[in-house]
């Protein structure tokens, strides 16, 4: 068994930058989605700590002290990748995950490709993407050919309780699945859209050579107490596994929308933006909760992506 460290041996161990990724994957731990309220995120694993004596305020802060580090230790892998990088990854959590969680399309990009650099943030809204403007700043500090987004996921699929009706009782009729998706849904979508607008010319203004890549997510699958899509679905009266096919065809639906949505951006400026169908992308088993691939998916994504984008490093 390994020797427990105390906290302040952590501490001085990572400010030091001689954490491991052995040492994160012993002194770490996902933090399950029901208890972080469906942010992605990692904590202090106590049982592989020495912590007599430690109070909640002296832990504070020592999840994002090591996330930083292992940012550290990858950016040191990779060399001066991102200094290098024509492409400009900003999104969400399907660019960005926290690590020790699956890899993403931008991990497998970086690592088979070329190298990109990333921006993104778990469990970012596009509002709070568009509204923080760092996209803009970094491409007003270099010259990307290729600026990649990824965001509307949390809009899309987020806050699913919302926007669905009540199940009506012995319904399972798939037909009637787009009857369960409220109004208020194709509003979110039409705000979104007009973000991406807005996005689009943004980039048009700063960097008007750069192409923008877009994607709308994969046709995800709701699970038996599942933070995102699960728990949503059985409070409004769909059960995760006998209404599977309903749940399914509600969210493959409502996927469907938002992608008819940037389809129709893209085909409007045709030589600004290239729109990637990613919605069969994920086999059932590639899923590694209910809204993020596992490795495979993201390895087959990026290889498309990497092509397409080829023609414009």
């Amino acid at each position: 068994m390994a020797v427990k460290v105390t906290l302040s041996e952590l501490v001085n161990k990572i400010e030091k930058k001689q954490i491991t990724r052995q040492d994160y994957k012993r002194y770490f731990e996902i933090v399950p989605p029901d208890k972080g309220g469906g942010k992605l995120d990692i904590r202090l694993r106590k049982s592989a700590l020495n912590t007599a004596g430690t109070t909640a305020l002296a832990t504070a802060g020592v999840e994002a002290l090591a996330h930083d580090a292992m940012k550290g230790i990858i950016e040191s892998e990779t060399g001066d990748a991102a200094a290098t990088a024509k492409v400009l990854a900003e999104g969400d959590s399907w660019f960005d995950l926290p690590w020790l969680y699956s890899s993403t399309i931008v991990d497998a990009l970086g690592k088979n490709h070329f190298p990109v650099h990333e921006i993104a943030t778990p469990g970012d809204t596009i509002e709070g993407i568009i509204g923080s403007g760092e996209y803009a700043k970094a491409l007003k500090s270099s010259n990307y050919r290729v600026f990649m987004f990824s965001g509307g996921g949390n809009d899309v699929l987020g806050d699913l309780a919302r926007h669905l009706n009540q199940r009506v009782s012995g319904d399972n009729d798939v037909a009637n699945a787009p009857r369960y998706i409220k109004d208020s849904f194709n509003d979110t979508m039409d705000h979104v859209l007009n973000l991406y607008k807005g996005m689009v010319a943004k980039v048009a203004q700063i960097s008007p050579k750069t192409k923008i890549f877009v994607h709308g997510y994969a046709y995800a699958i709701a699970q038996v107490n599942g933070h995102w899509l699960g728990d949503a679905f059985a409070f409004k009266g769909f059960d995760p596994v006998d209404d599977a096919a309903m749940c399914s065809a509600i969210t493959r639906a409502m996927v469907d929308a938002f992608n008819v949505r940037l389809a129709a951006l893209a085909a409007a400026n045709k030589k600004r933006v290239t729109y990637m169908d990613l919605r069969k992308d994920v086999k059932k088993n590639e899923w590694w909760d209910e809204l993020h691939p596992r490795p495979a998916a993201a390895r087959r994504m990026a290889d498309r992506f990497a092509q397409e984008m080829q023609q414009y490093l």
